[in-house]
C-alpha cells in the first residue's frame, strides 16, 4: 500500500466526517464521506499527487471525486436501494468528458 498514490475504501462505519489521528497515514490525506455504519467511504490520497476536489454526501450513495493533472478519480458506495438515475445525475455533472476518470467503488448493482 505505500506505493499507492490512491486508496479507497468503501462501507465504511465511521460516525462522521472527523478526522480522528488513529486513521491517518503517512504521506497521505484522508477525505472521508459518510452518513453513518456501513454507509460511507474513507479515501486516502498522496500528498501532492492528488487534491480532493468535491464530495456528494445522500442518504443512499456517496461520492468524494480527487483530481490531478492528467486523470479524475470517483470513488463511490451506492446503498442497494440507493436510486441509479440520481447517482448517474451526479455522476455525469463530476466527470470531465476532456479528462480521463477512474471510477471505483461499490455501486450494488446485482
Amino acid at each position: 500500500m505505500s506505493k499507492s498514490d490512491v486508496i479507497g475504501l468503501n462501507e465504511t462505519w465511521l460516525n462522521s466526517d472527523n478526522m480522528d489521528e488513529t486513521l491517518e497515514m503517512n504521506g497521505f490525506d484522508l477525505i472521508t464521506n459518510s452518513v453513518g455504519h456501513g454507509k460511507g467511504l474513507a479515501t486516502y490520497f498522496r500528498k501532492g499527487k492528488f487534491q480532493h476536489c468535491h464530495n456528494v454526501k445522500e442518504d443512499k450513495f456517496q461520492l468524494t471525486k480527487l483530481t490531478s493533472e492528467n486523470v479524475d478519480i470517483i470513488s463511490v458506495y451506492r446503498s442497494n436501494d440507493g436510486k441509479l438515475n440520481r447517482l448517474s445525475e451526479f455522476l455525469l455533472k463530476l466527470i470531465d468528458p476532456e479528462k480521463t476518470t477512474v471510477l471505483c467503488g461499490d455501486l450494488n448493482i446485482c
